[in-house]
């Protein structure tokens, strides 16, 4: 599996691979750090495979707020303020 986050034009910002059995949540967080040192700060919008306090809670130590977007699956993709993480 991989985690792509691009920015709301689609450019790449950062990928992860990671094993096909890895949480979507727990393949992002690789990318927070690398997002924050990059001077993202916002909102991430995930579909609902990224609801839980702890991965919010992983985000806001870089000064990324998560919200769920309504009406996505979970597995399809998470958007942010400036970046989109993709999860497939």
């Amino acid at each position: 599996m991989q985690a792509v986050v691009c920015d709301k034009h689609g450019s790449l910002l950062d990928l992860e691979l990671h094993p096909a059995n890895t949480d979507d949540r727990a393949g992002i967080l690789p990318t927070l750090p690398r997002l924050a040192a990059l001077g993202f700060e916002g909102d991430l919008l995930g579909d609902s495979g990224f609801k839980g306090a702890p991965f919010a809670a992983a985000a806001l130590e870089h000064d990324i707020h998560v919200s769920v977007s309504p009406g996505q699956s979970s597995g399809t993709s998470t958007t942010a303020n400036s970046a989109r993480p993709t999860t497939r």
